[in-house]
């Protein structure tokens, strides 16, 4: 936590002895901060996609996928509002909200990825297919190419293993999120502390399912990512971006994961 601010409260143990603690919650004022900052990005990516729709014919905005465009910026949106989420916890709502919340923002999590990834993968799944035909000598005609629909297609089908896995972790009671409180031993003398943290039994089975399946659409980010990456037209070669984006992913799982 970067910065809290503490209120005492007085909590009676079994033994019937009144002792003080310091609960633990996120700052009003670093909250404040983190949503100025995802309201800014929203605002930001609002833009881009009138931007997007408006000009979708502009040769330079049509080479890039429009549509898929589109499917990325709301995953996009969706994540900067993800922050604010992460920054509601039960100092500012009650505790049964604030651990309603838990499992509610997997939910967006998880989507949100599906969204911003499978866009991609399908953009870049879309140019790898027009490479490999070119060569072996089958340029792609219109009628054979990949269209957009059958990149929302491949969207979907993401979204719908996301929403099998994100009902059964729902429905199984041992991998259900909720918030718990924790304690902090005293250390030299200072009052104990007590902070909430969303948690489950089960995680240890279902977390690492997650990670592991989408750890393979990373990895075919990469793959296609690594075959396109000699295309001369700058609009279509997004290797260096994909490359970037899943290495900032990558270490920013590393960092969250105990």
């Amino acid at each position: 936590t970067l910065s809290i601010f503490s209120d005492e409260a007085h909590h009676v143990f079994p033994d019937g002895v009144p002792k003080t603690f310091e609960y633990e919650y996120i700052a009003h004022s670093l909250f404040g901060i983190y949503c100025f900052l995802a309201v800014t990005g929203v605002v930001f990516a609002v833009a881009c996609l009138i931007f997007n729709l408006v000009l979708r014919k502009k040769m330079i905005i049509h080479l890039s996928g429009p549509s898929m465009n589109v499917v990325f910026i709301i995953g996009i949106i969706t994540l900067y509002l993800l922050v604010i989420l992460f920054g509601i916890d039960d100092g500012l709502v009650s505790f049964t909200a604030a651990s309603g919340l838990c499992q509610f923002r997997i939910w967006v999590a998880v989507l949100a990825f599906s969204l911003i990834y499978g866009a991609i993968l399908s953009k870049t799944f879309r140019i790898y297919y027009v490479l490999r035909k070119a060569r072996r000598g089958k340029p792609s005609t219109s009628q054979k190419t990949i269209q957009d629909w059958h990149m929302f297609i491949l969207i979907g089908v993401l979204l719908a293993i996301d929403v099998v896995y994100l009902l059964i972790v729902t429905a199984v009671p041992e991998a259900i999120l909720r918030l718990e409180t924790q304690l902090i031993p005293t250390v030299n003398g200072e009052l104990p502390s007590k902070y909430s943290v969303c948690t489950s039994t089960g995680s240890n089975i279902w977390i690492p399912i997650l990670l592991a399946y989408k750890g393979v659409e990373l990895i075919f980010s990469l793959f296609f990512a690594f075959e396109t990456r000699k295309i001369r037209v700058k609009e279509l070669n997004d290797s260096k971006m994909i490359v970037f984006s899943v290495y900032s992913i990558v270490l920013a799982v590393i960092a969250i994961t105990p």
